[in-house]
């Protein structure tokens, strides 16, 4: 991972927007993916921060199973109509809080863009300081005469990325005493035991044999809103029996909480990271004996 990535305050995104920063770009994430083609685009159009940029889930997910994402030559066409550039300072938020908002960072972190963060709190810390908002549509999206050569020189970072082979093949290692590799599962509890059932059909309840639960809102610290300190992130890792010096992936149901597992190893200091690019999205669907 090339990126500098990390949280921003409220309070110094203000001074960046007083600043008029040409290269800021706002990543409003309102809702994660569902049934319909454009989630949280009523709450994005409904308020925002000024100058945001919607960012929808499915935009950037593959179309065949939106537990991966999609590939190099879509995503620079996503970023070249948003004029989101590599060298952009690139912040993303969402509506809850921060329970969202580390997808579009992981995102564009997987891309390389060299400078992404997340807005420690979210659009509910910016309203609640009497921050400005602002209702309506998501900026123009189009071509731009001031666009440069190089500007969406996008290129994947194919070791965040892991397949279900690859998933299939550390499965003796996730079992073993000592591991080289750990699978953190962000999912809630009850789906990851299996005693809640999938609402897909077809999709079988459980987890991969081997993955540590730690549910992506166990970062989330007393006020529902910001992230946990970095001493309380690092035990609750160490508490789980992930060892911080060995490789860990992650995964979920789509990418979106498993986004903030990486996210928090990566305040950290931990920079080895990848998804499981399917997820259980994939996994569940698979006859794998591996549950």
């Amino acid at each position: 991972m090339e990126t500098s990535s990390g949280l921003i305050e409220t309070e110094q995104l203000a001074l960046l927007m007083e600043k008029q920063s040409a290269n800021l770009k706002l990543i409003d994430m309102a809702s994660g993916p569902s049934g319909v083609p454009q989630p949280g685009l009523a709450e994005y159009k409904e308020e925002h921060i000024p100058g945001a940029i919607y960012f929808n889930f499915h935009d950037t997910a593959d179309k065949e199973c939106p537990g991966k994402v999609c590939d190099e030559k879509i995503f620079i066409e996503y970023a070249k109509q948003r004029h989101i550039r590599k060298t952009d300072l690139i912040v993303c938020y969402d509506h809850k809080g921060v329970i969202l908002s580390p997808r579009p960072w992981f995102i564009f972190c997987l891309f390389r863009a060299q400078n992404v963060k997340v807005l420690n709190g979210g659009l509910l810390k910016w309203k609640s300081e009497g921050r400005p908002i602002e209702k309506g549509e998501s900026p123009a999206i189009g071509g731009s005469d001031a666009d440069k050569e190089g500007d969406y020189d996008y290129k994947q970072n194919k070791e965040m990325l892991v397949n279900i082979d690859y998933v299939n093949s550390i499965i003796s290692e996730l079992l073993s005493d000592k591991k080289e590799v750990f699978l953190v599962d962000a999912r809630g509890p009850e789906v990851f035991s299996g005693t809640k059932p999938e609402s897909i059909p077809g999709m079988r309840a459980g987890h991969v044999k081997g993955a540590v639960n730690i549910p992506a809102s166990t970062f989330i610290a007393k006020d529902g809103i910001t992230f946990k300190n970095i001493e309380e992130v690092k035990e609750i890792f160490e508490s789980r029996g992930v060892k911080l010096d060995k490789k860990v992936i992650s995964m979920c149901m789509m990418g979106v909480a498993a986004s903030s597992i990486l996210f928090n190893l990566w305040q950290l200091g931990k920079k080895d990271l990848a998804m499981y690019n399917g997820n259980w999205r994939e996994y569940g669907l698979k006859p794998e004996p591996n549950l």
